[in-house]
């Protein structure tokens, strides 16, 4: 792909192995069976939305179903999971709220911006 993807690779890289300073993590599942959103959509949308975010190191999950999501993506600070018109938003593993499907990116961009260790 164009050579200035590499980049943001490198970064994504750093973010993931722990060696950034700061900034947000996004981290998603490969997406199986069960998920009934657009998950890649919705991945890239969060990975760009939170590309200039810094002052805070988050991990931040998006997962493909409610089912398994939550579980998996406990280590993550935040996170959502996809449903059938409806998702989750969760932190460390725990439910916090379901919100509709076309409100749960904004959401969660809500509970970044205010999110506090």
């Amino acid at each position: 792909d164009d050579p200035v993807k590499e980049i943001y690779a490198a970064k994504a890289i750093l973010k993931a192995v722990g060696c950034a300073e700061d900034g947000v993590n996004v981290v998603s599942c490969p997406t199986c069976g069960r998920t009934r959103i657009d998950l890649i959509g919705i991945a890239k949308e969060v990975e760009q939305r939170c590309m200039n975010i810094h002052g805070k190191k988050l991990k931040v999950a998006v997962m493909g179903c409610a089912v398994n999501g939550p579980g998996e993506a406990r280590e993550a600070d935040l996170g959502i999971a996809g449903g059938d018109g409806v998702g989750l938003i969760f932190r460390k593993g725990e439910i916090i709220k379901k919100v509709p499907q076309e409100q749960l990116v904004d959401e969660l961009m809500s509970m970044i911006e205010h999110y506090e260790a």
